[in-house]
């Protein structure tokens, strides 16, 4: 049982409005998981992760949107249905890092009643079905005495979307949320001076400067670039 939060009830006083008669969301879920790990002097450590999963979810609760302000309501049944295939290999002396994960949900109206009982069948829109991740890490050890240097690279990908029910309107006209790709580097330093620690950091994200939007089709910022320095004491 999940209760809704304040901000789902209540609104937030700007462009979320407020649903007094909002329920708690129940659901009965299953999850199946295989995993399988190895280790080889040679060729390092491999990870391999599936899992399939299962979600029957009474009055769901979901934001919805009419291009000018937000309403939380139930959705009164939806069943998710799920795959995420993750893996990572490690190299030796943990010198070279790559990992990624593929996740699709099929996430569908199961109600015939209540305000969206049209759409049964649905997906529920404003939620991305097909998304995966991808990470390489380059990591020096002790090149200047008990000093770190990382590289990091991710890149993440989001498959097309709609913003409504699918089944509503005019297929040809339908609004939707394009696929995206976003890329990111960031390079870490760690100094070590004892008994405390510096760290130096600087990240580019959306590396290319792509077209990326959130769930409900607001463009979000381009390139950007950030720098952090830490000290423990």
């Amino acid at each position: 049982t999940r209760l809704p939060r304040p901000e789902e009830i209540f609104g937030d006083g700007a462009l979320i409005l407020d649903n007094l008669e909002l329920r708690p969301e129940t659901s009965h879920n299953a999850n199946l998981g295989i995993t399988l790990s190895a280790t080889l002097d040679d060729v390092g450590s491999v990870d391999a992760t599936v899992t399939a999963f299962l979600r029957e979810t009474a009055n769901l609760i979901v934001l919805f949107s009419n291009d000018i302000f937000f309403n939380f309501f139930n959705v009164f049944g939806a069943r998710s249905l799920g795959v995420e295939v993750s893996g990572k290999w490690t190299s030796p002396e943990e010198l070279f890092t790559i990992s990624g994960n593929t996740t699709y949900i099929d996430l569908r109206n199961t109600s015939g009643d209540g305000a969206f009982g049209d759409f049964e069948g649905d997906r529920v829109p404003n939620r991305p079905y097909l998304f995966a991740n991808a990470a390489a890490r380059l990591q020096l050890v002790e090149t200047l005495g008990e000093d770190r240097i990382s590289v990091d690279w991710n890149s993440r990908f989001v498959g097309e979307f709609f913003r409504s029910w699918e089944s509503a309107g005019r297929q040809d006209l339908k609004q939707t949320v394009s696929r995206q790709i976003q890329h990111s580097l960031a390079l870490t330093y760690e100094l070590a001076l004892w008994p405390n620690q510096f760290t130096l950091s600087t990240e580019v994200q959306n590396l290319s400067n792509a077209s990326i939007f959130d769930f409900f089709g607001v463009q979000r910022p381009g390139r950007a670039f950030f720098a952090k320095a830490t000290m423990s004491l």
